[in-house]
């Protein structure tokens, strides 16, 4: 399961009136589905990915990313459950 969290500062100037200035949800869940279809070792490193390709494509505004992937019953030492990262930039 990924969560993303994106932050934004929000003056009082009303910027949300034109389609070029809010955030496109569909280019970001395209990123985080490239991403979570590669094989990877660790959750780690794919919430880094992600993290890092959406705060590279929001340049543009001044955002604060936040990336959680939980894995639900992960077994092992563990037993049940879930084992949880979360990175943010």
């Amino acid at each position: 399961m990924v969560d993303v969290w994106i932050d934004e500062e929000v003056g009082v100037e009303n910027r949300f009136n034109e389609l070029s200035s809010v955030i496109n949800y569909e280019e970001i869940f395209g990123i985080i589905k490239e991403e979570m279809e590669l094989p990877r070792d660790f959750i780690e490193e794919v919430a880094r990915t992600i993290l890092q390709r959406i705060h590279n494509h929001l340049t543009h505004l001044e955002v604060r990313v936040s990336v959680k992937i939980t894995k639900p019953d992960p077994g092992g030492a563990f037993g049940t459950g879930a084992a949880s990262v979360r990175l943010s930039l």
